[in-house]
């Protein structure tokens, strides 16, 4: 469950793509971003604007035949921006 104030949302047109922009925000989004996202440095305090690459994480269990919990999904690129 998502925090109320705290939004996610695609900001790239849905569609066939070689790059998606998810935007995260809101009190939670920091907090939310840490429970999929594995990356040296990421935990603990985050900078703003820092640039941090890793990788998405499966973050629960699932049925048999997917994804482990803790599998990596996709490489990402997470961009703090912290008010």
């Amino acid at each position: 469950m998502i925090p109320e104030g705290t939004i996610v949302a695609l900001a790239t047109p849905a569609g066939e793509s070689g790059l998606a922009v998810v935007r995260l925000s809101g009190p939670e989004a920091v907090r939310i971003t840490g429970t999929i996202f594995r990356c040296d440095g990421f935990a603990g305090e985050v900078q703003t604007h820092h640039a941090y690459r890793g990788v998405v994480i499966w973050p629960g269990s699932s049925p048999p035949g997917h994804r482990e919990a803790g599998a990596a999904i996709d490489e990402v690129v997470v961009l703090p921006m912290l008010a």
